[in-house]
């Protein structure tokens, strides 16, 4: 007798009706349209902010190892710059003869502030000493001019002045910070 209840029960049991099953995709398809441009949004938001990151941290290890005394970090210009590429840091001499090249104090400051080690490179032009290092890469495609950079003045009075491009990195920066 049990089993014969049983197997009524399974006979009754059609699962899904067509239409049913039709509601319930339809459902996911409006619930996906609706959900994937912000998803999309998070996403651009999270690699700005990752690129901000790094070029902040940058810019700290060169703020930090001048403020270092076993550092020995010259006054002059530095620009960091993160591209498509890689990372650049340079070294903008002011009217030397010679061709600059990149202090070795600086490379070893960030080095060892940021974990990052610019292999050696070239003077770009007489004023202009280049070092690179391929790990860090933007990732967002929506900064003006596909990259992010930072011009470091270092006085002689060992004060440092930031500039920064392009303008809106500022916003972003702060935007992460008090998203935290």
């Amino acid at each position: 007798m049990i089993k014969q209840k049983s197997m009524k029960k399974r006979k009754n049991n059609k699962g899904f009706s067509l239409v049913e099953l039709i509601i319930v995709v339809a459902i996911m398809a409006i619930l996906v349209g609706i959900l994937a441009p912000q998803y999309v949004k998070y996403v651009e938001r999270a690699k700005q902010s990752a690129d901000a990151s790094n070029l902040d941290a940058l810019v700290s290890g060169v703020k930090i190892a001048s403020a270092d005394g076993a550092y020995q970090i010259p006054a002059g210009t530095y620009r960091l710059t993160i591209e498509k590429a890689g990372a650049k840091f340079e070294y903008i001499s002011h009217g030397t003869s010679v061709a600059p090249s990149v202090p070795a104090d600086a490379v070893a400051a960030l080095k060892e502030y940021t974990g990052y080690d610019f292999a050696s490179g070239a003077a770009t032009d007489s004023n202009v000493a280049t070092r690179t290092v391929e790990e860090i890469k933007i990732k967002s495609g929506k900064w003006d001019g596909n990259h992010i950079a930072a011009t470091i003045t270092v006085s002689d009075t060992g004060s440092i002045s930031v500039d920064y491009e392009p303008e809106n990195f500022i916003t972003i920066l702060s935007n992460q910070e008090t998203s935290k």
